[in-house]
Order: structure tokens, then sequence, then C-alpha cells
């Protein structure tokens, strides 16, 4: 399983391509948010231009997913994190902190585009779907007729 940030998922809902091709790699039940996740894609929802039709699409996305709920073991990775990046100078926001313990707690991968932020999260596997896939490598031409003779 692999849980999405919210920038992944805002793109998918705004028809990102590139965001939507890698969707469709997973099986059902592949994908997860974690509750903060759907928090703040429902605050987007209800901040818009058009509430209704924003909250019925960002629950129709919710409804295709896992919504992971916080457990004992994502309250304690929250808390050793946070101190952590507190002493480190190294604070991101407590949402961002709440994500990354969802992820670290279920030992998943966390798929996103703010490498900067998560990448300061020690253990955290990140995915940066913002990337396009490297271009596929050319074949080999192969050797020329006069250079295959010349070989003893």
């Amino acid at each position: 399983m692999i849980f999405l940030d919210t920038d992944v998922c805002v793109a998918y809902l705004r028809g990102n391509e590139l965001i939507k091709a890698k969707f469709r790699k997973f099986e059902p039940g592949g994908l997860a948010v974690s509750s903060m996740t759907a928090a703040e894609l429902l605050y987007g929802a209800e901040k818009s231009d058009d509430p209704d039709g924003s909250r019925m699409r960002v629950e129709e996305f919710l409804g295709s997913l896992n919504v992971v709920y916080g457990n004992e073991n994502a309250i304690r990775t929250f808390g050793y994190v946070k101190a952590y990046l507190v002493r480190a100078g190294l604070a991101i926001p407590d949402a961002d902190i709440l994500v990354a313990a969802a992820a670290l707690s279920r030992s998943c991968p966390l798929a996103t585009g703010n490498v900067r932020h998560f990448s300061r999260i020690w253990g955290l596997q990140l995915q940066n779907w913002f990337e396009a896939p490297p271009p596929a490598p050319r074949p080999r031409a192969a050797p020329s007729a006069r250079r295959a003779r010349r070989r003893p």
C-alpha cells in the first residue's frame, strides 16, 4: 500500500495526466490517505468557489481509497518525529508530520511532490510522483556489416 500526500490527491482531482497514469498502475486497495489528508482535501473543497460540487468530487475520490485513521503507533510516531525535527531545527507543519506518521507506522511509502519537507524525516520512504519517469533507453544499433568483417 502507498500513502498519498495531499498534493498528489489535488493533482489527481485537477486532472494531472502524470498523476492519473500512476494511479492506474494500482489495484483497488493499493492506495491510501491518512485522515489528515482527507481532512485537508475536504477543507479545500469547502473553501472552493463551488463547495457542493468540490465536496462531492472529494468524497467520491476518498471513497475509492483506503482512508487510514490514526492508531496508537501513528500517534507515538508523530510525537517522536516532531520532537526530533524541532530539536534538529528542521520543523515542518504538524499536518505533514501526521501524514508521515501514518505512513511510517504502517511501513508504507509516501507519494508526494513535497520532497523538501518529507525528506527531513528519517526512515520515511518517499516517491516523488511529480517527477516524470526517465526516458526509455534507446536500443543499440546493430553493428554495420563493414565493422563486423573487421573482427577476427
